[in-house]
């Protein structure tokens, strides 16, 4: 298998492999029971769904639900972050956006912004970000309400900040979707982020964040807390029990009103709802920024 990895990593090779059948392959062995094999299984399908030709291949297979389960199920945090690789993978070509919101992709898609597994939250937070510039998709992340999720991750973070950021500011420039973006506080978390950043990505996102969202009547200067640096193990051993503690109890989860399951996935979990959310109204971003927590690693 690592053998076949390796080829993968070479463009005129996927194709070769692709064109010689081994997805179906993969998929069987992406169900295995072997949790090793399952998670290299589905990490060559990431690199499959790398091309386009790929991606027909991979979502001709059915291996697409298979994909979502592992995200949202996978026996260990190896076979979680390779199925949101390949999400995110999916993500770059039209086909995959639209098996993405034709599929059931969308809910676990945004629940997964909500994983204890912090790869798990950059890959899907990239994936929105994708989507983001394509605006025959835009509408499924905003009435997913993504939004909320995506803010208190730039906000609290370290590993999603700058895709995060990213994901607002491309949202924050279609008209129809900055007003929603402002109501979960984007004006304000641009200017918090002006202040301290020293990329310049962040920077140039939260500009586009300053200028676009409107402020809110409560807005006030906060510590954008994915920017702070860690000064000790136990206090690092502390966030992360602070963090798993805050998503689960965040005013931004309760917005968002999903089921205990999908507000942080640990070892008890549920099928996910095959109902569509309805739009809920933002809170205030005094109540969402409510959330006294650290982060895990320094984010620049």
């Amino acid at each position: 298998m690592k053998a076949l990895l390796r080829l993968l990593g070479d463009l005129e090779q996927r194709k070769v492999s692709v064109h010689a059948g081994v997805v179906g392959p993969l998929v069987a062995l992406a169900l295995s029971s072997d949790n090793k094999s399952q998670s290299l299984a589905i990490k060559a399908l990431a690199m499959i769904c790398l091309d386009e030709p790929g991606t027909q291949a991979v979502l001709q297979a059915g291996a697409f639900g298979v994909i979502i389960s592992l995200l949202l199920y996978g026996p260990s945090s190896d076979a979680q972050t390779c199925a949101a690789l390949c999400v995110l993978n999916l993500t770059r070509h039209v086909m995959g956006r639209k098996a993405m919101v034709s599929s059931g992709g969308m809910v676990p898609l945004v629940a997964s912004l909500s994983s204890r597994i912090p790869n798990v939250r950059c890959h899907c937070t990239c994936a929105l970000g994708v989507m983001a510039q394509d605006m025959t998709f835009v509408p499924y992340i905003i009435n997913n309400n993504a939004v909320a999720s995506l803010t208190f991750l730039a906000r609290n973070d370290a590993a999603c900040i700058g895709p995060a950021l990213a994901a607002l500011s491309t949202l924050a420039l279609y008209d129809t979707c900055v007003d929603t973006v402002s109501a979960a506080g984007g004006h304000g978390l641009g200017r918090d982020v002006l202040q301290v950043a020293t990329s310049a990505s962040m920077k140039e996102a939260a500009q586009v964040l300053h200028t676009r969202c409107r402020p809110l009547a409560d807005s006030s200067p906060l510590p954008v807390l994915a920017l702070q640096p860690i000064t000790t193990q136990s206090t690092e051993q502390s966030s992360a029990q602070t963090v798993k503690a805050s998503l689960q109890d965040t005013a931004i989860h309760e917005t968002v009103k999903s089921p205990p399951s999908f507000q942080l996935f640990g070892s008890e979990r549920t099928n996910p709802p095959h109902v569509k959310q309805s739009k809920l109204p933002i809170q205030s971003e005094a109540a969402q920024r409510r959330i006294s927590v650290s982060t895990i690693q320094k984010a620049e």
